[in-house]
């Protein structure tokens, strides 16, 4: 996201806009920052309240999407707000490990790694994070996957998915 619309954001902020206003999809601000891979404009719309739960129709948080982008930057500032759980499946079952996996982002695998509880979790086509990889040829990916202990336990319960555009369809 260019420089002057983080500043036209955070001047809309300021005025009142809701940071967790959606879409006619369901989408957030913070899912475009993070489809963007831009860490400061998530860190941006994260200070201005920004909710890092919530979900699009098809069950895709901003992590899912950051997870796509391959940006660590904007992953680890996505984890580290609080809420974020790196458990939660899409509507495919397609956790953000999952995503990272499609596209090969080592960088992001790792950081995702320890606060996903089941790397090896399969989503509804049957495929792990591992076996994605694998497909893509991202090997030297898929053998970290594979090899993955179990990270951290759940965050607990799921959040409903909400209205919105999918971009994972894996």
């Amino acid at each position: 996201v260019e420089k002057g619309m983080r500043e036209v954001t955070a001047m809309l902020l300021r005025m009142g806009a809701r940071p967790n206003a959606r879409s006619a999809t369901g989408e957030t601000p913070l899912h475009l920052a993070a489809l963007h891979a831009d860490p400061l404009f998530t860190e941006l719309l994260l200070s201005a309240g920004a909710d890092v739960k919530v979900r699009n129709e098809h069950g895709e948080s901003a992590l899912h999407w950051a997870a796509l982008s391959g940006n660590p930057e904007t992953t680890r500032r996505l984890l580290a707000a609080k809420g974020a759980d790196a458990n939660l499946p899409d509507q495919k079952g397609n956790l953000a490990l999952h995503g990272a996996a499609d596209g090969g982002h080592d960088g992001v695998a790792r950081l995702l790694l320890p606060r996903t509880s089941e790397p090896r979790s399969k989503n509804s086509q049957g495929l792990t994070p591992g076996d994605i990889a694998r497909d893509r040829g991202y090997g030297d990916l898929a053998k970290l996957l594979d090899g993955a202990p179990r990270g951290a336990p759940s965050a607990g319960p799921q959040a409903a998915p909400t209205q919105g555009f999918g971009t994972m369809d894996i």
